[in-house]
């Protein structure tokens, strides 16, 4: 060293640069890992798909294939690193996943993880693109393996993907209290009092003072932006499925094809096209308009009201995703002379993969329930047409209007009748309960849905049938046959010799009496 020199502070000054020279070197390399270069042959896993960069074209336009030969296309950004945008693909017509052209694309390494994100215009992740070394193969092992990884874990740890919330997450309900998790884990103290109450039950939150204190990783802040990308969008695809009802329903009415399904059919839940076809089978027996004969207004259409002129078209939709899982979508049927629109709001919830019309509501008549109606006027007008043909004293009502279960076993019974002395089982007409079979004032009042299961074609209804003889109290079990309601069971109410009502079981009745109980 140079005479007079300090060598402890020179030793004191290299050891500070050595660390201002690393820290240089740490911060550099974060800054390069923070807009890693893409290159040909690296992989991008986004839960369905391996994206492999198969060709670079002047530094700028990057090609992704896939095994399926699905195609991903980005441009760079000039003058920013690690930024890219999507643009159309020579082969691909769309965009993947759901995303349009010309939205951002960040190519992120950070805190070991390195993945593409990218963005909707309003900034949020809507689909995540993981790097990996690994094959196909293994990435499909390893999805099955983290779809087995319960969400309420996984979310601040796991970088999650569309794939796996769509597996492994059912409600939007689920994906927001999962959303809000993230946070809650920091101790954010939340304002809506759900939020309040949910993780308050949680031994592991401690709200804390000052949210602004809270610093969440790189995964966590991804994973909320996706989760609400994915909450949105489950609404977005029940808009587009009410715009397809209404497209659908011009083209038919323009085809005029009797071939095509009815919209029914083509959208309705199994539920709704059997108490759809309950109805018709009233209405093709009725002497007035129908269901949808309302006075002067009738008849209407369920789907577009009275709406008919022109193209018609559901307005200003508005969807919500429920806690059950079910839709709740509200908004104006429109056509080329109701300008203003007709209130209408539709249930819907999934079903054979895709959103389907549970239930309408017409909300200008008072909030009249299509589905709960339906039910009514069906069943309601089954019943009545069993007991007009009773009062008329017509032949077959067994055949017309019970299953093959009771026919077969009052078969049985009549035949074991017929070999004996006495009255025999039936002392009176089952339907009416009455000696009297012929009477001509019957009426069937006080009726009333007490279970229906339409995906088991099973339900039972009460009602008190009246008579100027008396008034009988009976229930009767049903099953859905051949297209139609059918009595399986009647069920028979009468008072004991204490006074007391009691229930008499004629299906079982019948049994016992077959084997000699």
């Amino acid at each position: 060293f140079p005479y007079g020199y300090d060598v402890n502070a020179y030793i004191d000054k290299a050891f500070y640069m050595k660390r201002l020279f690393f820290a240089l070197m740490i911060l550099c390399a974060g800054m390069a890992a923070q807009a890693q270069t893409i290159h040909v042959d690296h992989h991008f896993w986004d839960g369905y798909s391996l994206y492999t960069v198969k060709e670079i074209r002047m530094g700028k336009y990057f090609y992704m294939t896939t095994s399926q030969d699905n195609e991903l296309t980005l441009e760079k950004v000039d003058g920013k690193q690690g930024e890219y945008k999507l643009i159309p693909s020579r082969q691909a017509e769309e965009c993947p996943f759901g995303a349009q052209y010309g939205w951002r694309v960040q190519h992120i390494t950070q805190e070991g993880q390195s993945l593409l994100a990218v963005r909707k215009p309003d900034g949020d992740v809507m689909w995540v693109l993981d790097q990996t070394t690994k094959d196909e193969e293994k990435c499909e092992y390893l999805q099955q393996m983290m779809g087995q990884e319960e969400p309420w874990n996984a979310v601040n740890s796991i970088l999650l993907n569309r794939a796996y919330l769509r597996g492994n997450v059912a409600t939007n309900a689920e994906l927001r209290l999962l959303r809000n998790k993230i946070l809650a884990y920091h101790g954010y103290r939340f304002q809506s009092k759900d939020l309040q109450e949910h993780f308050g039950k949680m031994a592991w939150y401690k709200p804390v003072d000052d949210n602004s204190t809270i610093k969440l990783d790189i995964i966590e802040q991804i994973n909320i932006q996706l989760i609400k990308s994915e909450e949105t969008e489950r609404e977005e695809a029940v808009v587009d499925q009410v715009d397809a009802v209404f497209d659908y329903w011009n083209e038919l009415r323009e085809s005029n094809d009797e071939k095509k399904p009815s919209v029914d059919e083509r959208f309705g839940t199994k539920e709704w096209q059997q108490v759809r076809e309950d109805a018709w089978a009233v209405d093709k027996d009725c002497e007035c308009g129908g269901f949808f004969d309302f006075g002067d207004e009738g008849p209407l259409d369920p789907w577009v009201y009275d709406c008919y002129e022109g193209t018609v078209s559901a307005n200003d939709i508005k969807a919500k995703i429920l806690p059950n899982g079910t839709a709740e979508v509200k908004f104006l049927v429109k056509d080329a002379v109701t300008t203003k629109g007709i209130p209408m709001r539709w249930l819907m919830r999934k079903e054979d993969g895709e959103w389907r019309v549970a239930n309408i509501i017409f909300e200008n008549d008072g909030g009249i329930d299509l589905l709960e109606s339906l039910r009514n006027y069906g069943l309601t007008g089954f019943i009545n047409g069993l007991y007009a043909a009773a009062a008329k004293n017509e032949a077959g009502i067994d055949q017309h209007y019970a299953c093959h279960v009771w026919r077969k076993m009052v078969a049985a019974v009549e035949e074991k009748d017929s070999h004996v002395a006495e009255i025999g089982f039936f002392n009176e007409d089952y339907w009416t309960q009455m000696q009297d079979s012929n009477p001509d004032d019957l009426e069937v009042r006080d009726l009333k849905i007490e279970q229906l299961d339409v995906e088991q074609g099973r339900a039972t209804v009460s009602f008190l049938l009246h008579s100027s003889v008396q008034d009988v109290r009976q229930k009767f079990e049903l099953c859905h046959e051949d297209g139609n309601w059918r009595v399986h069971n009647i069920i028979r109410y009468y008072n004991g010799p204490d006074g007391k009502e009691e229930e008499s079981n004629l299906l079982e009745a019948m049994r016992s009496y077959l084997v000699g109980e």
